[in-house]
């Protein structure tokens, strides 16, 4: 047996078919598990159609080699690696020698995971042909929808592979597509397939909208979104919502977009953080700019009491006393001073707590010095006037 394996691991056993022939007819057991690699091992059909050598996988199979065995370590068939390589010669020679087209290993997946994550159309039709039951599979969307093969997924939607299934992060097929921007898909699945629109990822809590946010869009994409019934104030679980989002991934094309349709410029998150917030801090000062120019408000605090306008750089800074004080100098003067007024009665009503609110108490000083500072600029620019 030791030059039996010997032999087969040399390189030279798929030059050398007689002697392979002698060593089975001798006795050899041709079922029997070795090391293929690290934290693998398999019999020797495997190691053959690991390395595609075709006329030994036939002598094997002829032979009686077990179609069926699972490697160890990583389980997988000699069909499904077949499968996964693109092996098509020999995935007809074992789909002949009866094996299972429908079997299922770790997981439960089978040999048509390997060819949907390939996006391999010829051998995604070559299993169904043979019998394949796209139905009773769990998570084969998915891998069609993450190749981005159209034709797939229409096959797969056409032998009635369930659509809202969720995956292992929580995800259904339309989640996949929005995350990946495969929009053809994503209305394919919803439009054709009726795949639930309104479904949302666990525990994320996305919509198709939050994930359709997180890469560059068009209008006519969120406008058909917003169709199914989305709205764009939605929230996931941390309260962020699609223009939020958009932010965090720095698109100022996906919230030009959102403020377009309507975005409500003044959600906040579960920390009380607007997108104005997070732009601010970023310093993405280009979405700064844009939301400020869209009458963001400036002023709004969050649950510690800051607001962009202590986030925002010194260009909005200035860019915000300039353009109020051409407006009406007066109300700004109020709105100021009321500012103030707000965060000197927080400061009071935390006196209490200074041991464990001391932080807190600091930064909203420092917040007070930044508004008397911008208020003595007003009465400059008005006694200058």
């Amino acid at each position: 047996m030791d030059g039996y394996l010997r032999f087969m691991l040399s390189g030279k056993a798929h030059t050398d078919v007689k002697k392979v022939r002698e060593y089975i007819d001798g006795g050899c057991n041709i079922n029997l598990k070795f090391m293929m690699g690290e934290k693998l091992s398999g019999t020797i059909l495997h190691w053959s159609v690991r390395h595609g050598f075709q006329e030994l996988v036939e002598v094997l199979l002829r032979k009686g080699s077990n179609v069926e065995e699972t490697t160890s370590g990583v389980s997988i068939t000699p069909l499904a690696m077949a499968v996964t390589l693109k092996l098509y010669e020999i995935v007809r020679l074992l789909l002949y020698h009866n094996a299972d087209v429908n079997a299922e290993f770790e997981n439960g997946i089978t040999a048509m995971h390997g060819a949907a994550a390939n996006g391999d159309l010829s051998m995604v039709r070559l299993l169904l042909e043979h019998g394949f039951i796209a139905s009773k599979h769990p998570l084969l969307m998915h891998r069609a929808v993450s190749s981005g093969s159209f034709d797939i997924v229409k096959l797969f939607s056409e032998a009635k592979c369930p659509v809202d299934e969720l995956d292992y992060n929580g995800f259904a097929p339309i989640h996949v597509a929005a995350q990946v921007a495969h929009y053809k898909i994503l209305f394919f699945l919803i439009d054709v397939a009726k795949a639930n629109p309104l479904l949302i990822t666990s525990p994320n809590c996305s919509t198709i909208l939050h994930l359709c946010c997180t890469k560059t869009t068009i209008l006519s994409v969120l406008q058909k979104i917003l169709s199914y019934g989305l709205d764009t104030e939605v929230a996931d679980k941390d309260g962020s919502t699609p223009l939020i989002i958009s932010v965090i991934h720095k698109s100022l094309n996906n919230v030009r977009l959102l403020v377009k349709l309507g975005a409500d410029l003044s959600a906040s998150d579960f920390n009380g953080d607007t997108a104005f917030h997070i732009a601010a801090r970023n310093k993405t000062n280009d979405i700064g700019r844009f939301l400020f120019e869209s009458e963001a408000d400036v002023y709004q605090t969050n649950n510690d009491g800051i607001s962009p306008y202590d986030l925002v750089d010194d260009i909005i800074r200035e860019k915000i006393i300039t353009e109020r004080v051409q407006g009406d100098i007066e109300n700004y003067v109020l709105e100021m001073e009321k500012i103030i007024s707000a965060q000197r009665y927080r400061i009071a009503k935390l006196e209490n707590t200074v041991s464990t609110q001391g932080e807190r108490i600091v930064k909203i000083e420092e917040k007070n010095l930044e508004l008397e500072k911008c208020l003595s600029e007003v009465y400059k620019f008005i006694q200058k006037k």
